[in-house]
């Protein structure tokens, strides 16, 4: 006798498994084939709209490669910093008056490896609610004690 027990037959809910699927490949290659005229014989217009893949964001104040644009107009802002692995953290937000803010980045290294390649960063930061007022003045703190200010966002 042995080990191996019917191995000359398959089991018949293999054999029908194959049979739907081989009907069901049949199916969606003369689906493929049948083609869709209108009246008139020609075929029917297909509009595609694309679908945007990022939201919209309000065009950045550039400064030195950096950037800064209202990520919601009046109560967040987008801060774009480039940097390698171990690009700077934002650490706060503060009002200097209600149409000023200053955002302070510290040092992002911490127990990370730093590799040398640089990248982008995007950092959303919330306004202290004290801001109120437009245009917006913002400048960016860095850890290396060095102040970008100028970002006037209308």
């Amino acid at each position: 006798m042995s080990m191996f027990r019917n191995t000359r037959k398959a089991p018949a809910i293999v054999c029908r498994s194959l049979a739907v699927f081989a009907s069901a490949s049949v199916l969606v290659v003369l689906a493929g084939c049948a083609t869709v005229t209108t009246p008139a014989g020609e075929p029917p217009a297909v509009a595609i709209t694309p679908i945007p893949l990022t939201l919209p964001r309000a065009e950045p104040v550039v400064i030195d490669g950096n950037e800064v644009a209202w990520a919601t107009r009046g109560k967040s802002i987008v801060v774009t910093l480039w940097g390698s692995s171990c690009a700077p953290q934002f650490s706060s937000s503060s009002a200097i008056d209600d149409d000023e803010v200053l955002v302070t980045f510290v040092d992002g290294q911490g127990d990370e490896l730093c590799l040398e390649y640089l990248r982008q960063y995007d950092t959303d930061v919330l306004l202290p609610a004290s801001v109120t007022g437009t245009p917006l003045t913002v400048s960016v703190s860095l850890p290396s004690s060095k102040t970008i200010s100028g970002f006037v966002l209308q």
